[in-house]
């Protein structure tokens, strides 16, 4: 497992919390931020199809995209 780090200024205020809010902190350190994977970076996508187009002398690549 992972650790975050994690600055001494959030450990201070850690301990000035609530209960309740002490507990939500603890839960959002152990459960790791999942990125979401659907489609990748828009640009480096729209690039892509216009490189490949260009190189393939096809716009066929760019209509995927644009669907």
């Amino acid at each position: 497992m992972a650790l975050k780090k994690l600055p001494v200024k959030k450990l201070v205020e850690f301990r000035r919390l609530s209960k309740r809010r002490q507990l939500t902190f603890t839960n959002r350190l152990k459960s790791p931020k999942e990125s979401s994977s659907s489609g990748g970076d828009y640009w480096v996508r729209s690039i892509s199809a216009i490189s490949n187009a260009f190189r393939e002398n096809d716009n066929s690549y760019i209509n995927k995209k644009l669907e």
